[in-house]
């Protein structure tokens, strides 16, 4: 208990100096989601796509790099979900706690 309790005391910190910025683009018949996160050592990137009524769920490794770590990438072809407006949701489960963020990608 003492060991999580230290942690949840570090979570707030450590929390504020991690960050999150997603992009996606399109390219031929996929759409391609890249992410830079400041302040994330490791941890799993789970990208949940929606359109509509329809989802779709990828999970990838965050990949560690001095500068700014990253997910290791997602690629969604476009044939997975309808045309039109999607959101995507990015949640990176890391040692100090999870961080979000969500984008509207266009197709």
């Amino acid at each position: 208990l003492d060991a999580e309790s230290n942690t949840d005391k570090e979570k707030p910190s450590q929390e504020q100096s991690s960050s999150i910025t997603v992009s996606a683009r399109s390219q031929g018949n996929s759409v391609i989601v890249t992410t830079k996160l400041n302040g994330v050592p490791s941890g799993e990137c789970n990208l949940t796509v929606t359109s509509g009524d329809e989802s779709i769920s990828r999970s990838a490794d965050v990949i560690y790099n001095a500068e700014y770590s990253t997910c290791a990438g997602f690629t969604i072809s476009k044939s997975d979900l309808p045309a039109g407006t999607w959101t995507l949701d990015l949640s990176v489960n890391q040692p100090s706690g999870t961080i979000k963020q969500s984008i509207t990608f266009k197709q």
